[in-house]
């Protein structure tokens, strides 16, 4: 049997180029030698890679929360390589935001809250329930205990559809910026990850601890909390569409309390859609 030689080759094992130092110039494949194998440098791979996504994130949230719309510059302008990428950016901070904020019902609406209401979707809603319970020989309150369960998780998956549709509203309102959709989907997947991040210092800092204590002058007026995270998102949008887009002041207001104002509808229409995917697929 042959065996497998461990050394410098001269030649690229994947393109099959002649090496010119420690890289492929044709397809940017490593030399391995000896040494890659080494217990010493395999533990120091493992902590060179964990020491710099650290650096990286760290780096790429500050940006984020200090600088409205650098990230999209910066990523525009090439200069990347010691900033996270968008989608990795923003699938870190979905992952934290679902493991530390597992029920809280920004994303969905609980099926109680639901069926009270008294417009068509809800009385349709309602029907559903009703009919899928009694399908599955449980009690409407059981129902809806399984029911907030599944749609929790469901909200939690389908979420990043969010970040295209926001990207197809940017392509509409700043086509003549930008003719392609991918740089409009870089600016939303950015916006979406500073959107969690905000949502959920408001939930941690101040809902949670409103309902657990439900009392006070805050918590009676809990709304005004709500309010002031709107204004809060839609300023950092305007701030963020000025940098990228760089459309004059007056358009550029305009445009970013169009984009809240459509986002807020967006969300509705995302919680009626989890409600009766969840419903019937139950």
């Amino acid at each position: 049997m042959r065996k497998h030689v461990i050394n410098k080759p001269l030649y690229c094992p994947t393109c099959h180029y002649r090496f010119k130092g420690d890289f492929c110039y044709h397809c940017g494949e490593k030399a391995v030698d000896l040494n890659e194998h080494a217990v010493k440098k395999y533990l120091t791979d493992a902590l060179d890679a964990f020491t710099h996504f650290d650096g990286k994130f760290f780096k790429t949230v500050k940006y984020l929360l200090a600088y409205p719309g650098k990230l999209t510059v910066e990523y525009f302008a090439g200069r990347r390589v010691k900033l996270m990428k968008p989608l990795q950016l923003y699938l870190v901070i979905a992952l934290l935001y679902f493991i530390f904020l597992k029920s809280f019902d920004l994303f969905y609406n609980h099926l109680e809250y639901v069926i009270t209401q008294q417009d068509f979707f809800s009385r349709k809603a309602k029907e559903l329930a009703i009919s899928k319970a009694a399908v599955k020989g449980k009690s409407l309150e059981t129902f809806i205990h399984d029911f907030n369960y599944t749609a929790q998780d469901n909200a939690k998956a389908f979420v990043f559809m969010l970040i295209p549709v926001l990207a197809l509203i940017l392509f509409v309102l700043f086509y003549r910026n930008y003719k392609k959709y991918v740089p409009h989907l870089i600016f939303a997947t950015h916006y979406f990850a500073f959107y969690l991040i905000s949502w959920f210092f408001y939930i941690r800092f101040f809902a949670e601890p409103l309902m657990n204590h439900q009392q006070g002058w805050f918590y009676q007026h809990r709304e005004w909390l709500w309010g002031l995270l709107i204004v809060m998102n839609t300023v950092y949008l305007v701030l963020a569409l000025h940098r990228v887009y760089a459309n004059n002041w007056a358009w550029t207001i305009l445009k970013g309390l169009i984009i809240s104002q459509l986002l807020i509808y967006t969300g509705t229409v995302y919680k009626l859609v989890i409600t009766f995917f969840t419903l019937w697929t139950m």
